[in-house]
């Protein structure tokens, strides 16, 4: 699975940058048919430095990902703390494996 991470800056924000990528991700998990682990990810807290989602993929989806966020700024991680996400978009089972662990 493949990890990324999203900034949109308040300037973003306002020309409406984030909304359009959610609009995007959701037709990407509209033809893909809904995969596990194709996720989109919020902050459960707010930073000054705009809106930070993560993304999530599948190997065999992350390069349709990567080509839509290569309009955005991002970038690949490894994957990140999941006790500070919140699910928003799509299924994963880390969510799940991370709850039954602790």
């Amino acid at each position: 699975m493949k990890w990324y991470h999203l900034n949109f800056s308040n300037s973003d924000l306002v020309a409406n940058k984030d909304e359009k990528f959610v609009n995007q991700f959701v037709k990407l998990l509209h033809t893909s048919h809904h995969p596990n682990n194709l996720a989109l990810y919020s902050l459960k807290f707010q930073t000054d430095a705009g809106l930070v989602y993560y993304t999530s993929a599948p190997d065999d989806l992350a390069y349709k990902l990567k080509e839509l966020l290569a309009h955005y700024n991002s970038h690949e991680v490894s994957r990140p703390n999941l006790k500070v996400l919140t699910i928003q978009l799509g299924k994963s089972g880390i969510l799940e494996e991370t709850k039954l662990s602790n």
